[in-house]
């Protein structure tokens, strides 16, 4: 059985049953499952909410305006590309409008289930969401992109999303390179248009700095590894990493800090015992852990608050037993 057939007969049994599998089902697409059923989104047809907000074009910030020039000038026959705003709402689509799905106007969970945009709006990642992952039916048999494009300000980020259907596949691949490529570049000509400041120092202060240089050329490693394997911008890969590497973590930036401390001691522990190539791997599965926490941590407030913090019925609608609840609760400090 594919891997594909696995998840659709996960899904079917988490919709009709409650049960979760999560030895198949990633943990992303778990939460993002739970969401979608305590917001109340049809598992069978789509009931398309509209947005509740007034979108305004020749508003639009330079950020949001470049992007949407560029995506006219792309070819996507077999893609329907949309560019949300970060509460989701639609603020531009291509005209290849496919038959089978709705013109929707909003692509939050709470709008239309799990797909890519709307994960993307909680986590901050850019991801794909294949097939029966997607928790609507109509949904399922897309792919589902998300690429987060980062302002200067946080609540002005887009993220840019295209739908393809699966049997598409190469094409929608394509397109994904395409984009990331474009976006990619953008972001490195903004990196090299900021001023740097040059630093002179003499013999003495060579030596006293050699062990500061050193480290910035693995936190620069570990920043572009990260990009590449996870699809984050350079603010987020660096803002990550340097949590998990210096001795001090910021309150503004990481919402479990006992969490991440834990994260951060084994990713040391084992940069001090292996050499790089086992350093850069530690980073990246400390750094997808990380994000994960963030999210799971969402989904267990939004199940507590929906069973009324019945913790029999919460840690049911999660897939877990109660004594794991009991420490995530512990974990995560969620109290009522």
């Amino acid at each position: 059985m594919s891997v594909n057939s696995e998840i659709c007969k996960a899904r079917s049994m988490f919709i009709t049953r409650g049960v979760l599998n999560r030895k198949i089902v990633p943990d992303v697409i778990v939460y993002s499952w739970v969401r979608s059923k305590l917001h109340n989104i049809s598992f069978e047809l789509l009931n398309v909410k509209k947005s509740q907000n007034s979108i305004d074009i020749l508003s639009l910030d330079i950020l949001s305006s470049s992007t949407i020039k560029y995506l006219r000038t792309v070819s996507s026959e077999d893609s329907m590309i949309y560019v949300i705003n970060n509460l989701g709402d639609v603020i531009y689509n291509s005209n290849s409008v496919s038959k089978e799905l709705p013109l929707f106007t909003n692509l939050s969970e709470e709008s239309i289930g799990t797909n890519a945009a709307g994960i993307s709006l909680i986590s901050g990642m850019s991801l794909t969401v294949n097939g029966c992952e997607h928790y609507n039916k109509i949904l399922t048999n897309y792919i589902s992109t998300s690429i987060v494009i980062e302002s200067s300000a946080p609540e002005k980020n887009i993220i840019v999303v295209f739908f393809t259907p699966c049997r598409l596949r190469s094409s929608h691949e394509r397109l994904h390179d395409i984009l990331t490529d474009h976006f990619s570049k953008d972001e490195k000509e903004s990196d090299d248009q900021t001023p740097s400041m040059e630093v002179h120092s003499d013999e003495d202060s060579h030596m006293m700095d050699h062990e500061n240089d050193n480290k910035d050329v693995k936190v620069s490693t570990a920043t572009s590894e990260l990009m590449h394997d996870m699809d984050l911008s350079v603010d987020e890969s660096s803002a990550i990493i340097e949590s998990l590497l210096n001795d001090e973590t910021s309150e503004s930036s990481v919402e479990n800090k006992g969490s991440v401390n834990t994260l951060k001691s084994s990713v040391e522990t084992s940069i001090s015992s292996h050499g790089e190539n086992n350093e850069k791997y530690s980073i990246l599965k400390a750094c997808k852990e990380f994000t994960l926490s963030i999210v799971e941590a969402q989904t267990i407030r939004e199940a507590l608050t929906y069973h009324n913090w019945n913790l029999k019925k919460t840690s049911e609608a999660l897939g877990i037993g109660r004594s794991t609840l009991y420490r995530k609760l512990k974990e995560y400090k969620i109290e009522k």
